[in-house]
């Protein structure tokens, strides 16, 4: 999600461009306003916003001097100038100021979905380019965990204690990181967490992203994903599933039979739960109530949960297409697939393409 200040003198075009434009639908939100360029150049400081929409006529700092200023700020974000004035000068100046847009009033809604579509683009390839170089520094000076840590990390892991693990993820997050939790540092740390956990997995002989661990898949998604939330919902996820699959042995027969089932059949689309209570010959409510009891997730969420695992690393490291990932994981429907691709990951499916860490 991109953030939006608005910087215009004008009230109520302020609060018209706040309700009247879909902000959402194109990933952005709104995270401030300001009335002059002075203002603004303090909402930038306290809110750092991606992009910010300016008037060129304001009081105290015009809009394009309030421009040159903001550029030489270390999180510069970008600016489209939407302006009531048509001067070839002023487009010019605004040129040369970097500007991406310049919009004239009144606004048209098709006009400025363009430019912000071409901002957010903009915006996702500094990241990722500031994202690889800080990989690279990274990689030369060594690993983000402290060996205690890493230690910890795959004692937890290895014995297959949810409750542990979790724990212990959340006060990397949360402890560890503390001030440092930004998008930059909570990406690298967990590349190195999702990779002590499935190398773990791995040695388990378990399957969640390849006989090989399928590390490439997991950072292909860690890359994509734009905030640290999104991130640590993802690295949560891959915990709880791996170990499941790590502590299978200590579950009841049955459930671990019904985990088995859906391990090699996941890719059928008429899987259901009544298909699955049925190959290991239970009641439907009797094995709803154990799986959820054992493994604090239902029968379905499980089942959905390692097709979109399975099918990411299809998507990543198998050259598969949509509707061939959604195929073999057990879709009739692409786009239905997608819809649950979105939900379970929070990036749509085409985020992946040509993203590689």
């Amino acid at each position: 999600m991109m953030d939006v200040l608005i910087a215009d003198d004008e009230y109520f075009f302020r609060e018209a461009m706040k309700s009247s434009f879909p902000w959402q639908e194109h990933g952005c939100r709104i995270c401030g306003e300001a009335r002059n360029g002075e203002e603004a150049l303090e909402k930038i400081g306290l809110l750092k916003p991606d992009i910010v929409l300016v008037d060129i006529n304001m009081p105290f700092l015009g809009g394009l001097e309030f421009i040159e200023k903001a550029g030489r700020m270390a999180d510069n974000p970008v600016f489209i100038i939407i302006s009531g004035y048509s001067e070839f000068s002023y487009a010019k100046e605004a040129i040369r100021l970097g500007v991406l847009g310049y919009i004239l009033k009144p606004v048209q809604e098709a006009e400025l979905a363009d430019v912000l579509d071409a901002a957010a683009a903009k915006i996702r390839e500094r990241r990722k380019e500031k994202t690889e170089n800080s990989h690279l520094r990274a990689a030369a000076c060594g690993q983000y965990l402290t060996a205690s840590r890493r230690a910890e990390l795959l004692v937890a892991v290895q014995r297959g204690s949810r409750e542990n693990a979790l724990a212990l993820l959340a006060r990397i997050y949360e402890e560890d990181l503390g001030d440092k939790g930004d998008h930059e540092s909570c990406l690298l740390t967990s590349v190195e967490i999702v990779k002590i956990i499935l190398d773990a997995v791995r040695r388990q002989k378990c399957v969640l992203y390849g006989e090989r661990g399928g590390s490439e898949a997991a950072n292909r998604m860690l890359y994509c994903l734009e905030d640290a939330q999104q991130i640590r919902s993802y690295v949560t996820d891959i915990m709880r599933y791996s170990i499941l699959l790590i502590k299978k042995n200590s579950l009841s027969d049955s459930v671990r039979r019904a985990m088995d089932y859906i391990n090699e059949n996941y890719g059928e689309p008429e899987l259901t739960v009544d298909r699955i209570a049925g190959s290991v010959y239970l009641n439907y409510y009797y094995l709803c109530s154990q799986f959820k009891k054992e493994t604090s997730m239902t029968v379905n969420h499980y089942l959905m949960g390692y097709r979109m695992h399975r099918a990411l690393l299809m998507l990543c490291g198998g050259g598969r297409s949509l509707e061939q990932a959604a195929f073999a994981s057990g879709f009739t429907d692409a786009k239905y697939f997608a819809r649950c691709f979105k939900k379970q990951f929070g990036i749509a499916w085409r985020r992946l393409e040509g993203n590689r860490p």
